[in-house]
């Protein structure tokens, strides 16, 4: 009798834990928009999608007919795109790696971001802007056809570019590894009346007329694209250390912070 009634105060803490804890491994079909919510799942988009403010705890994967806009967002796994029409990350946090393949859509940002990871670019006829990112392993680009400008970013691992046509431009990046094949070019640039990442030449270093625009050529420019080309020249390195102290270091500690956590989650639920 006595191990019946055992039995049975049970039940309830068993159906508590089952309604309680998040169903992993959960797709959740993103059409419209999420905000300062936390996905548990991963996150599939073949329609256009925005997270403004959102977490997602998984990943994301955006078929034909996608496209997303992240702002804010923090993303704890990876974002893989294959034949979608744009992505856009601005001011986003990806705890993984950052794939877009045979893109079709006009153009696609990756700005102001943290990627934990890797970023490919493969075969996209989309135009691609990689602007002021801090990205913890490689970036390569290999077979684009809709252009590539990478331009202030800081990378901890090699950068890379193959077969892109036209060839990639940009300039000012921080690269701890190698700057390999196309992207041989596109470092930190320090002298005075040098060029402005694709904007012109800067040929005198004088009054900055012929210097042209910078970044994305004018038209493509964001809302907030720092304009390094117009001027003449003058050092644009301490941007890039600015850009690291104030945004990547503070960004860096909270994603170890974040991973300290997970693993004492883990390590306590084995446990138990």
């Amino acid at each position: 009798m006595t191990s019946c009634k055992t039995a049975l105060s049970t039940i309830p803490m068993i159906a508590f834990m089952l309604v309680s804890t998040p169903v992993l491994g959960d797709e959740i079909n993103c059409q419209g928009k999420f905000g300062k919510v936390k996905l548990d799942g991963n996150v599939v988009i073949a329609a256009p999608c925005t997270l403004n403010g959102t977490t997602v705890d998984g990943n994301i994967k955006i078929f034909a007919g996608g496209s997303l806009v992240a702002i804010g967002a923090v993303i704890d796994g990876n974002i893989k795109a294959d034949t979608a029409d744009f992505i856009d990350l601005q001011n986003t946090e990806v705890d993984g790696n950052v794939d877009l393949k045979e893109m079709v859509g006009d153009i696609s940002y990756i700005r102001d971001s943290t990627i934990d990871g890797h970023v490919k670019l493969m075969k996209n006829r989309s135009r691609l802007r990689l602007l002021r990112n801090y990205i913890d392993k490689n970036l390569q680009a290999d077979e684009n056809s809709g252009g590539v400008v990478i331009s202030d970013n800081v990378i901890d691992g090699n950068l890379q570019c193959k077969k892109n046509s036209p060839e990639p431009e940009g300039g000012n990046n921080m690269v701890s590894g190698k700057m390999k094949d196309q992207c041989s070019g596109l470092h930190a640039t320090t002298e005075s009346g040098g060029s402005g990442n694709v904007g012109g030449t800067g040929s005198t270093g004088g009054s900055g007329s012929d210097g042209g625009t910078g970044t994305t050529g004018g038209s493509e420019t964001p809302p907030f694209e720092v304009n390094v080309g117009a001027g003449g020249g003058g050092s644009t390195g301490p941007l890039l250390i600015v850009f690291l102290l104030v945004v990547g270091l503070p960004r860096l500690l909270r994603r170890r912070r974040d991973r300290q956590y997970k693993s004492y989650q883990r390590a306590s639920h084995a446990i138990s």
